[in-house]
């Protein structure tokens, strides 16, 4: 049955895989719902089948759901904020800091010309090739400076 399905309500997933994903619903038409995610970053809107929005946590029988959506407030008055527990997030263009860019742009143009002196001195070393390769790994693992490096292949 699914009559109980207004608009304002907000649910929360069954699964406990989903990590307490919530959804708020908008609208309601026919056999659908519109809604929009809450949480950490923009609103996501969608429509969904109504039979995926649940009263409850169980089942008929008594058993726990593990598919869909239980209504958090049969009410329909939670807030209308992104309520959701902050999540650890990875840095991105959207979040990163200038400071965090700053050395993120550093050690990748470290990272650059570490490879470009490995294939270098891969190409047109002074010393034999199994040296060469053992150099070259520990220059790209950032063992060694690319000056150290140099200095290791002519055998000074």
């Amino acid at each position: 049955m699914t009559s109980h399905v207004r608009a304002g309500q907000v649910y929360e997933a069954c699964h406990p895989g989903d990590g307490q994903r919530r959804i708020r619903v908008l609208s309601v038409t026919g056999n659908r719902a519109s809604v929009e995610t809450l949480g950490l970053g923009p609103a996501r809107r969608r429509d969904m089948l109504l039979t995926a929005l649940h009263a409850s946590a169980t089942t008929a029988t008594g058993r726990l759901r593990r598919a869909g959506y239980r209504l958090l407030d049969p009410r329909g008055t939670e807030p209308h904020v992104n309520d959701q527990a902050a999540a650890p997030s990875r840095p991105n263009a959207s979040n990163i800091t200038d400071p965090e860019l700053d050395l993120l742009w550093e050690r990748a143009e470290d990272a650059e010309t570490r490879l470009a002196c490995a294939a270098q001195l891969l190409a047109s070393g002074y010393s034999d090739l199994h040296t060469r390769v053992d150099i070259a790994r520990r220059l790209c693992a950032g063992d060694i400076t690319t000056a150290q490096a140099r200095d290791d292949d002519r055998g000074e």
